[in-house]
């Protein structure tokens, strides 16, 4: 059974939460790439297989007379970060290179907006989809991808999730697909922990409560403390609002002036954090990172605002969606491996400007065509 996520409030403060996390043990619930891999090795030929294709150009489908199909995608992509928006310009330009006759169905929504995510869904499966690409942060959304996946239509693509669900054992979605985020937080902790090796105070900002939270979290933390003398001051939820992040940003400067650095668990939070350190002479001070490597996050890193962050190769995602679809059109679906987890490329604020003009060719090879990313 399913544990809630739990907030434990110990003071509100300036309209923040400082918290104690009391997570549902998502590490329960999951099998991580590695412990996937050990259960399935057959899967490990299947990765770099299809790996290959997406890093190769697209190879038009064979199968004669496919009748147009119906894609409906639901994405939390109201928000700063333009990964999900980017997503989707990589997921249709593939297709339409890949000769997919397809019709695509948007549903957006804030990151924490439940009630209207499950209201989209009703929406969406009233369109009689083929495939649906959806996500899975809370317990809502477990709920929800149990029942599609008992039902066995439209078929699943669960987007921003690498990890292998136990409970889906017995009829997973057809890919997993996104990039790691015990991967990308744990390079994000190798560079405090190098930077801060001889110790550091320390603040954690929250996201949103859930899964992306939870191992965003879990991840940076699990290396973060074995380093001697960094020791953590104080946690806040923002609800992924960037308001609350620079309040809270204030709030845990007033209550410890000796911090070095915040970790930021996405890039509305790190926007907001960066605003209170910008209104106060802090930034170069108080070291903050992103997450995730996106226009707004490599803007602040050349503008010398922010520190660090994780680049993902961002199109791979969406053109490894629409391999898995052009596969399964042609009776290949064995040929899709269970997980796509894309790569990542660590930046820092001493990067030059030709080597990230280099690495923004490579993570927006589809997406930097299209004008209307943040629209």
């Amino acid at each position: 059974m399913y544990r809630a996520i739990f907030f434990i409030v110990t003071s509100i403060i300036l309209c923040s939460q400082i918290i104690n996390l009391q997570s549902i043990e998502w590490t329960d619930e999951y099998w991580t790439i590695e412990e996937w891999l050990n259960l399935h090795p057959e899967q490990s030929f299947l990765m770099e297989e299809f790996e290959k294709r997406v890093n190769s150009d697209a190879i038009p489908i064979q199968k004669q007379e496919i009748e147009p199909v119906k894609i409906a995608v639901i994405y939390p992509a109201i928000q700063n970060s333009d990964y999900w928006r980017r997503n989707v310009t990589a997921f249709r330009e593939r297709l339409e290179e890949l000769r997919v006759p397809f019709s695509l169905h948007l549903f957006y929504s804030k990151p924490d907006e439940d009630d209207l995510q499950n209201q989209q869904i009703k929406e969406a499966l009233d369109l009689n989809p083929d495939y649906l690409v959806f996500t899975l942060d809370t317990v809502k959304n477990l709920k929800v991808i149990n029942h599609l996946l008992a039902k066995g239509t439209p078929k699943l693509i669960l987007q921003n999730i690498t990890t292998p669900l136990k409970s889906f054992s017995s009829s997973h979605p057809l890919l997993y697909v996104g990039f790691d985020h015990g991967i990308g937080s744990a390079l994000l902790a190798d560079y405090f922990a190098e930077r801060f090796a001889n110790g550091a105070k320390w603040s954690l900002f929250y996201f949103t409560e859930g899964y992306v939270t939870d191992l965003r979290s879990s991840s940076f933390t699990n290396v973060i403390n074995k380093v001697k003398n960094i020791k953590l001051s104080s946690v806040y939820h923002t609800e992924g609002q960037r308001t609350l992040a620079k309040k809270s940003a204030e709030d845990a400067m007033k209550n410890d002036p000796e911090l070095k650095f915040i970790y930021s668990c996405a890039t509305d939070v790190s926007l907001g954090i960066i605003d209170y350190l910008k209104e106060n002479g802090l930034c170069g001070k108080i070291m903050v990172n992103g997450w995730g490597g996106g226009d707004k996050e490599l803007e602040a890193i050349m503008a010398g605002e922010m520190d660090v962050t994780v680049m993902r190769m961002n199109d791979d995602a969406g053109v490894a969606m629409a391999e898995a679809v052009a596969l399964d059109l042609e009776g290949k679906t064995s040929d899709i491996p269970r997980v796509f987890s894309g790569k990542f490329e660590k930046i820092a604020r001493c990067i030059s400007p030709l080597r990230l003009e280099e690495l923004k060719k490579k993570a927006f090879r589809y997406s930097d065509k299209s004008e209307d990313i943040n629209d």
